[in-house]
């Protein structure tokens, strides 16, 4: 008997040893778009380990065009993972972490033989090519010519068919693209972009607590550098 004591107090004591050292990590689920996406990419590499540093694995689960940020702001998901500042107008149930994890630099890509286009006024006389779901661009071309598609191939085709004379595309992702099909010599990419634009993180507002957490790790990150750095390396690792 008293061997059996003995026992269960010895696995009693070891029990309370290992649960003391681990910390249980709880899931939350972020929205984000359906298109394959460097600029998407960075932002989850960003996100994963400080979500960790509060105690949570970050699960995505996406979506087609404007539906993450839709499902987002209902609360049947916990967040969006990266939209642009202006969403706060339409989306009033969704908290902004206040520390950009990226930017959107947008630039501009005209078939070869035809001008370069560096300034956000050179496309107001011409037809635009735009990807759905972006709020960005549909704020830029929501008075202009324009056609707007669901995909990336979509979006060079038109340029290509000549159905657009501009189309407007993440720098990020439109290196990448270009590369990877080698079309380098057919397209003529702005040196510069038309318009660079701060990306934000937001959590619904039943998970205000969330928020709280990551405001709190992320303010002194934002203040000493830290996540600036975090940054530049995760988009880096992409060129």
């Amino acid at each position: 008997m008293k061997y059996i004591k003995s026992s269960l107090m010895s696995l009693s004591i070891i029990f309370l040893l290992f649960t003391s050292c681990v910390t249980w990590a709880k899931d939350i689920t972020i929205a984000t778009f359906s298109l394959e996406s460097l600029q998407v990419d960075s932002a989850i590499a960003i996100m994963t380990p400080i979500y960790k540093r509060i105690g949570y694995d970050m699960k995505i689960l996406r979506f087609p065009g404007k539906r993450s940020v839709v499902e987002a702001d209902k609360g049947t998901i916990q967040g969006e993972l990266l939209r642009v500042k202006t969403i706060e107008n339409d989306y009033p149930n969704l908290i902004r972490i206040p520390y950009a994890i990226g930017y959107l630099n947008v630039i501009a890509i005209t078939c070869h033989e035809q001008p370069e286009i560096t300034e956000l006024s050179s496309i107001v006389n011409q037809r635009v090519g735009i990807l759905r779901g972006v709020e960005v661009f549909d704020a830029l071309t929501k008075n202009l010519k324009r056609e707007v598609v669901n995909n990336i191939d979509s979006l060079f085709g038109i340029l290509f068919s000549g159905r657009v004379d501009v189309i407007l595309f993440p720098e990020l992702d439109a290196q990448q693209y270009i590369k990877s099909y080698g079309i380098a010599e057919k397209v003529n990419i702005g040196r510069k972009a038309i318009l660079k634009m701060p990306l934000y993180h937001f959590v619904h507002k039943d998970a205000s607590n969330v928020a709280d957490k990551l405001m709190q790790v992320m303010k002194p990150m934002q203040e000493s550098g830290e996540l600036d750095r975090l940054i530049e390396k995760t988009e880096s690792a992409y060129d």
